[in-house]
């Protein structure tokens, strides 16, 4: 069975004439912190992953607040943006919306403040968490999957390196040759992949492949 989607992603930038103007980093990341636990719980039912990455924007600047989220796994995509667009847009109905959550599970972690951040939430019995992914050690093992890249491509839109197990290079599929190759060429200034070029398994987002060769098969 086919069946592919695309990675979701948005930015957008909130006008400074909607922010409060004693909007600090500090509020900004407790913000968009809780919008992210939001996400997570309202859509939990629906993700197929315990654990998975995103990449997040939330960079203040003169002219307000750039927001954007780059995820695989669209049950929380879709709801990160629509709970981001009610909050300011539609308080009411977003604080209709949230009261309306159950209490548990409880969600805990902190948001790093900038561009296209790597960011990883895992769920864990009543728990949920999620943490910056920009100052840990990070190595893509193969096959590399769709989280794998993400982080991959946060880390170097970032500047940040990352360690490529190479011990069963005889051995790689020729996307990950392909993948590999291309993050070569970024790095020589050939442009970060866009996510477009990649689709992933509906059912199991952590399954890609590339998108003008794209043959996904499950059972």
């Amino acid at each position: 069975m086919r069946c592919s989607i695309k990675i979701g992603s948005f930015a957008g930038l909130v006008p400074s004439i909607y922010l409060p103007q004693d909007l600090t980093p500090a509020l900004i990341g407790e913000l968009v912190a809780n919008l992210i636990g939001f996400a997570a719980k309202e859509s939990r039912s629906l993700v197929p992953l315990p654990q998975f990455s995103f990449l997040l924007t939330a960079q203040p600047s003169s002219e307000g607040l750039s927001v954007g989220l780059t995820c695989h796994v669209r049950p929380f995509y879709e709801s990160y943006r629509n709970l981001l667009t009610l909050f300011f847009s539609d308080p009411p109905t977003w604080k209709t919306r949230v009261d309306a959550l159950p209490a548990k599970p409880r969600f805990e972690g902190r948001v790093h403040i900038g561009e296209y951040i790597p960011h990883l939430i895992t769920a864990s019995g009543d728990v949920i968490r999620f943490e910056s992914q920009l100052s840990r050690h990070f190595k893509v093992h193969f096959p590399a999957s769709t989280s794998a890249i993400l982080t991959w491509v946060g880390l170097a839109a970032n500047s940040a390196t990352c360690e490529i197990d190479m011990r069963d290079w005889e051995r790689l599929e020729d996307r990950d040759l392909r993948l590999i190759k291309r993050f070569q060429r970024a790095v020589g200034g050939g442009g970060l992949i866009a996510f477009d070029e990649l689709v992933v398994h509906e059912a199991n987002p952590e399954i890609w492949a590339w998108a003008d060769e794209a043959r996904l098969v499950t059972d």
